[in-house]
């Protein structure tokens, strides 16, 4: 468990310092960075976007590289406990976020799930997306293994593109409306997010 810990973290962060060095990182990340430096988007929008690449990406890679030569499925519980622990902060994320900006409980309504805004993204989605992907890479090596990872790359790229840019009308709507009363003020952002 701790070795899958430390493989994921370091994911994040070799992304980032590659991507602060200029050198070339994962799609999904590269996109999810840009989101970051053009400051147009809801924080929940750049958290969405960063959960997207490290989980649908990331978590699928990290599982198979520390289990290489050995059954995946041995860590299947302790795979499942990582996104039971992101899973529980989610309605304390949801609250700070409504402290960053009142407006967010606008993604509240009843008849919308938190789980469903910005392209149903969800943490159970995203795990079972990651084990079917530590599942189809699992045992493959060299090239196969890289073209696997870059076709999975592009398509979570696509997902961060739909969460930055998230489609239908009225969610458009809504999401330009937050955004004009969220606080712009990164220090109060992160002090509330760190509540």
């Amino acid at each position: 468990m701790e070795h899958l810990d430390v493989l994921f973290a370091s994911r994040y962060l070799d992304a980032y310092y590659s991507w602060v060095s200029g050198k070339k990182t994962t799609t999904s990340w590269q996109i999810a960075f840009e989101t970051a430096t053009e400051n147009k988007s809801l924080v929940l929008q750049h958290l969405l976007i960063g959960m997207n690449a490290h989980i649908n990406l990331d978590l699928g890679i990290a599982a198979a590289n520390v289990m290489s030569g050995f059954a995946l499925d041995d860590i299947h519980n302790d795979f499942n406990a990582i996104n039971n622990i992101l899973a529980s902060m989610i309605d304390n994320v949801e609250n700070c976020l409504t402290k960053v900006n009142p407006l967010m409980k606008l993604l509240d309504l009843n008849w919308y799930n938190f789980d469903e805004m910005l392209v149903q993204f969800s943490i159970d989605k995203a795990r079972d997306g990651a084990w079917n992907f530590a599942k189809e890479i699992s045992g493959k090596t060299g090239d196969d293994f890289n073209e696997c990872i870059n076709i999975r790359d592009q398509q979570i790229a696509e997902l961060g593109k739909i969460i930055i840019h998230p489609i239908g009308f009225l969610l458009k709507t809504i999401v330009k409306l937050i955004r004009l009363f969220e606080k712009k003020n990164v220090v109060k952002v992160i002090e509330f997010l760190g509540e």
